[in-house]
């Protein structure tokens, strides 16, 4: 029980940091050295906005929803990910954090 206790009082306290902490979004160079990066604002969210270099006129977009308990920003790992699916696909992909507060 006490394991428990402990356990649930770290995992609050990580929680509450993430809610409080301004955490701001880094975005890998490798990301911005081959793809367009833009970042817009929506509902005092920050939108990025990726899309390929070489862009083909297309008017299809993915949003991607990267996870992250509604608090994290996206990984460097999820960042590579994104670069992998602008290069492969050639279509914008819109990121964003769902997190409920601003």
């Amino acid at each position: 029980m006490g394991l428990l206790l402990i356990i649930i009082g770290i995992s609050t306290l990580v929680l509450v940091y993430f809610m409080i902490a301004d955490i701001e979004t880094k975005v890998p160079q490798s990301v911005e050295n081959s793809c367009n990066l833009r970042v817009e604002r929506f509902i005092g969210r920050n939108v990025f906005i990726v899309s390929p270099k070489n862009k083909v006129n297309n008017s299809k977009t993915i949003l991607y929803f990267h996870g992250g308990a509604y608090v994290a920003e996206a990984t460097e790992e999820h960042w590579e990910f994104i670069e992998k699916i602008v290069d492969d696909t050639r279509v914008n992909c819109n990121i964003t954090r769902l997190s409920t507060y601003s």
